[in-house]
């Protein structure tokens, strides 16, 4: 039994350390990391992006309303997505022409 304490004690430091993760850097001489990176700009863009997206969509389905529909009328009670439909006729110069009403 002492015999067995012994050589633990002994041994206890190797066999520890055998098993134990041990800290290794995993880096490559040609990749370096971000000093910080700007969670907030990264958002900010993002939004940017989605909104730049959906008013090209917008604006495209309005031209072919406006281009291909004689008369086209869109309605308008004053509330939010009326609202960015109106400026965007606007904006494209389809009330300007005529070629577009708003009711």
């Amino acid at each position: 039994m002492k015999l067995v304490v012994a050589l633990i004690a002994a041994f206890s430091s190797s066999f520890s350390s055998a098993f134990a993760p041990s800290p290794v850097a995993f880096s490559r001489p040609g990749l370096k990391m971000a000093e910080q990176f700007d969670q907030e700009q990264f958002i900010a863009e993002s939004k940017e992006m989605r909104l730049k997206h959906l008013e090209e969509q917008a604006m495209f389905a309005l031209k072919i309303a406006c281009e291909n529909y004689d008369n086209a009328v869109f309605p308008n009670a004053l509330i939010a997505g009326d609202v960015v439909i109106t400026h965007l006729l606007d904006r494209m110069g389809y009330l300007k022409d005529g070629k577009c009403k708003i009711m």
